[in-house]
């Protein structure tokens, strides 16, 4: 899925399917600056014909004696499952990670795949963590895209196991290195206070500002490339820390 289609379906993501977030065509522009006016049409008519997202007219609510005629854009269902294949940590919502792991032990390397240079790099695109040369975690069950994967090319190479308890060793020192949660705790406070200054901003202010509205933007950008490698483990091991779900929702709200 290229980017600019991500950074669609992720601003227009609600917690709740129930809920669809609507958001005006000009102003979801605004997420996507390098975009010209005529690609982003047609970015958009390519998204809708996929039936990733769906635009319809609305009047406005506001107070004003003419109510405004709106184009608005929102997402679909199937938009919902698509944007869950680019970001697991969406998977969490309702489905928590629960401590349950899934090991994949390398065992003897097909003719087709000497080495497994394959595999490796298969699994490393999967989001799984090398604990160990020959040995790759990744939290509860596998995607059934791997699973089928191994299925057609590695049966009898490779085994996999699941891991409900650590006997030995600091478990969560261990996913922490593997998964580069410190990374991720890092970015995401980062990310935290800057939101923080622009609803301190927008508050004082009742309206955002053009330069807000970019940096709007630049903050979406960086959040998604966390979002990316994401998969719900910082909450589970640091309960305490950010959740870039949340700073999510708070940077749409701001907008």
């Amino acid at each position: 899925m290229k980017t600019t289609t991500k950074k669609i379906l992720l601003w227009l993501y609600s917690a709740d399917p129930a809920e669809n977030r609507l958001v005006e065509i000009d102003n979801l522009r605004l997420i996507l600056p390098e975009l010209k006016k005529s690609g982003y049409r047609s970015l958009l008519n390519l998204l809708k014909n996929q039936q990733y997202i769906f635009i319809e007219s609305i009047v406005s609510d506001s107070n004003t004696a003419l109510p405004r005629q709106l184009n608005v854009v929102g997402l679909t269902s199937h938009g919902r499952e698509a944007l869950k294949g680019q970001f697991p940590v969406l998977k969490t919502l309702n489905e928590p990670f629960d401590g349950a792991w899934t090991l994949i032990t390398f065992l003897e390397a097909p003719s087709n795949d000497k080495q497994f240079r394959y595999l490796r790099q298969y699994l490393l695109n999967f989001h799984c963590g090398q604990l160990a040369r020959g040995a790759y975690l990744y939290p509860g069950s596998l995607p059934n895209e791997v699973v089928n994967t191994l299925n057609k090319l590695y049966v009898g190479k490779v085994l996999v196991t699941g891991l409900k308890s650590w006997n030995f060793g600091d478990e969560r020192s261990t996913i922490s290195e593997v998964f580069h949660l410190s990374d991720l705790k890092s970015g995401y406070s980062g990310i935290s206070k800057e939101i923080y200054l622009m609803l301190r901003k927008s508050d004082r202010q009742k309206s955002i500002e053009n330069r807000d509205k970019s940096d709007i933007h630049l903050v979406f950008d960086r959040l998604m490339e966390f979002l990316t490698n994401d998969l719900g483990l910082l909450q589970y091991y640091s309960p305490d820390s950010k959740s870039g779900l949340d700073l999510l929702f708070q940077l749409q709200d701001l907008f």
